[in-house]
């Protein structure tokens, strides 16, 4: 991917988005953004998100995921505890 100038928030979210679609298919379910934040960094956005990955679950998964502003990268994909945000 290239892109020529930084992402915003939205392309970063939908940057994450496409990552998990790409892992879970049809089965990611109800995705929903609970945090973008640029990071101490300024470089690297900050997206939380959850999403179920079967209908019979009970509780979301929930990931802290960085992408890097200037090529889209995922840099680092972290399962959290829904408590910890």
């Amino acid at each position: 991917m290239t892109i020529t100038e930084d992402i915003d928030a939205r392309k970063a979210t939908q940057l994450v988005r496409d990552y998990f679609m790409e892992i879970h298919g049809n089965w990611m379910l109800m995705f929903k953004v609970e945090n973008v934040e640029k990071n101490t960094d300024p470089l690297v956005w900050k997206v939380v998100c959850s999403f179920f990955t079967s209908p019979g679950q009970s509780k979301p998964l929930t990931y802290f995921v960085k992408v890097h502003v200037k090529n889209g990268k995922i840099l680092e994909v972290k399962e959290t505890k829904q408590d910890a945000l």
